[in-house]
C-alpha cells in the first residue's frame, strides 16, 4: 500500500506534465526539484524512451529524412526503425542463385540486393505509417502530408528504376514485380478511404492475419448489386429513424446513432454471414448510443412500441413482473432469417452503470 501511495501521481493525467519536467531535467537537472531529479536519475534511459520521443512532438508530424542509414533529424535511423521482418536469408540465396546462372556481375547482383531489400523496406513502410495519408477528406480541404519514409526516392531509388522488376520473395503475394506496381498496391491498400493500423500488434498471428487479408484484394471488399442496394436500405433505414425521432421528439433524451448509421448494415452482415457458417445465437451487450436504433433495425422491435415509450408508456404487457425503465436502457430479443436461416439474436438490458452489462453478455454467452 505504500508503494500505491507514493506512485499514485505517475498516472496517465499527469504524462504531459511529467514529460515537461523531464525536458527541463534534460537541459540542467538542477532546474527540477529533488525528488524528480532522485526519480529521473532511477529510471534512467528507461525515461528517455518514456519521454523523450513523445516530447519532440507526436509521431505522425511531418520529419525530414535523408537516406537510408543515415540519421534523421529526429534522431532516429531509418535503418533502425524499417528494417524489420525482411527476409535476408531468402534474398540472398535468390541473387547467389541468380549469380551463378552466369552472365551477371558483381555490381548487377549488389543492385539486385539493393532494390530488393530497399524495396521491402518501402513497402513496410506502407504497412507501419501508410494510414497516416489515408484519403480521408472528401473536400480536399488540406494539404496531402508529405511523409519521406513513403517516398521511393528515401531508399535510393531513381526515377529511372520505377518500371524495374525487383525480386520481393513473395511480399504482397508478388514474388518480383516493376517498383511502380509495388507502390501503386502499397498506396491502393494502406492510404485508400480506409487506413489500416496493425504493426503495433503484440500478436504476430493476429497481425499476419490482418496483413494477409488486406493487402490479398487491396483491402477492397467487392459486393453484388443487390449487397449494396441492401447496405443502402440499411442505411436509409437508420438515418430515417434518427431523423424521424429528432424532429418527433426534439429534445427528449434518445442518445442517438447520429454520424454512425453504418453500425446498422455492419451488425446485419456480421449475422447474415455467421448464419452461413453455422452460427444460430447473438447475444449483444452496448451502452446507451444507438441502442434504440439496434433495437428497432436489427432486433426489429416494432416502432409503434418505441414511440410509446417516447411518450411515457411502459412496452412490457401489464402481466409481466417487470419494473420500468428508461427506454434507452431496455433491451429485446428476436429471431431474425437469413436465406432460410434463423438466428436468435438478444439485446442484453443495460442500465446507467454501463460496464455492468459486460460480463452479464460473457454469462449468458458461456
Amino acid at each position: 500500500m505504500s508503494y500505491i501511495g507514493d506512485t499514485s501521481y505517475l498516472f496517465a493525467g499527469n504524462e504531459a506534465y511529467i514529460a515537461d519536467l523531464y525536458a527541463q531535467y534534460l537541459k540542467s537537472p538542477t532546474a527540477v526539484d529533488q525528488e524528480w531529479q532522485t526519480l529521473f536519475d532511477a529510471m534512467g534511459d528507461d525515461a528517455k524512451d518514456m519521454f523523450s520521443l513523445e516530447h519532440k512532438g507526436p509521431q505522425w508530424q511531418q520529419r525530414k529524412s535523408g537516406v537510408i542509414g543515415k540519421e534523421t533529424p529526429t534522431g532516429l535511423s531509418l535503418s533502425d526503425t524499417m528494417m524489420q521482418d525482411i527476409p535476408y536469408a531468402q534474398i540472398a540465396a535468390a541473387i547467389k542463385k541468380k549469380n551463378q546462372s552466369g552472365g551477371v556481375s558483381p555490381q548487377q547482383v549488389m543492385d539486385a540486393a539493393r532494390q530488393s531489400v530497399s524495396a521491402i523496406m518501402l513497402i513496410r513502410a506502407y504497412r507501419a505509417i501508410g494510414h497516416y495519408v489515408a484519403n480521408l477528406d472528401p473536400l480536399n480541404m488540406r494539404d496531402p502530408m508529405d511523409i519521406p519514409e513513403l517516398n521511393y526516392t528515401t531508399y535510393g531509388f531513381e526515377e529511372s528504376e520505377l518500371d524495374t522488376e525487383i525480386y520481393v520473395h513473395g511480399v504482397l503475394g508478388l514474388d518480383k514485380a516493376p517498383l511502380r506496381q509495388i507502390i501503386d498496391i502499397c498506396q491502393e491498400t494502406y492510404c485508400g478511404n480506409i487506413g489500416v493500423e496493425f504493426t503495433h500488434m503484440m500478436e504476430p498471428e493476429e497481425k499476419a492475419w490482418i496483413q494477409n487479408r488486406i493487402e490479398e484484394k487491396c483491402n477492397h471488399s467487392d459486393f453484388t448489386q443487390k449487397g449494396k442496394i441492401t447496405i443502402l436500405e440499411r442505411l436509409v433505414e437508420g438515418t430515417t429513424f434518427e431523423q424521424f425521432l429528432d424532429k418527433k421528439y426534439r429534445g427528449t433524451k434518445r442518445f442517438g446513432l447520429d454520424g454512425l448509421e453504418v453500425l446498422i448494415p455492419v451488425l446485419e452482415q456480421i449475422t447474415k454471414k455467421g448464419s452461413q457458417m453455422g452460427l444460430e445465437e447473438v447475444v449483444i451487450g452496448m451502452a446507451h448510443r444507438g441502442r434504440l436504433n439496434v433495437l428497432s433495425n436489427i432486433l426489429k422491435k416494432p416502432y409503434r412500441a418505441i414511440f410509446h415509450e417516447f411518450r411515457g408508456g411502459n412496452s412490457n404487457p401489464d402481466d409481466i413482473d417487470a419494473s420500468s425503465d428508461v427506454k434507452y436502457h431496455l433491451g429485446a430479443s428476436a429471431t431474425r432469417e437469413f436465406d432460410d436461416k434463423k438466428v436468435h439474436l438478444t439485446l442484453s438490458p443495460n442500465p446507467s452503470h454501463l460496464e455492468c452489462v459486460n460480463t452479464v453478455v460473457l454469462g449468458r454467452a458461456r
